[in-house]
């Protein structure tokens, strides 16, 4: 469960607007033999807050690859953020990298 740890960290970082770190933490979440898919809606979210439209494309299709219903409800259904603001900044990444709402 090591690459769920690790993810959280690097949702966290997002939620601080840390795209740099967020991107370094999910890509390692990503890395581990065992990762979710939810370790590349980290790596996905970062690469859209940064800009990097290609790479966080080529991240989200990964995603839908591995979970084809992956969408804005599942992604609100599994991270109950106590905040809205934070899961919104969340979400904003993914938008970014091309998920629809």
């Amino acid at each position: 469960m090591l690459f769920a740890f690790i993810t959280v960290r690097a949702q966290a970082l997002i939620t601080m607007a840390r795209y740099e770190e967020a991107l370094e933490w999910a890509s390692k979440a990503a890395r581990l033999p065992n990762a979710h898919f939810h370790a590349l809606g980290a790596v996905a979210s970062s690469l859209g807050h940064l800009g990097r439209s290609d790479e966080a494309k080529r991240a989200l299709g990964e995603i839908l690859r591995l979970c084809p219903d992956y969408s804005r409800r599942l992604v609100e259904a599994s991270f109950p953020y106590r905040h809205r603001e934070d899961l919104e900044r969340y979400l904003e990444g993914l938008r970014k990298a091309g998920l629809p709402d």
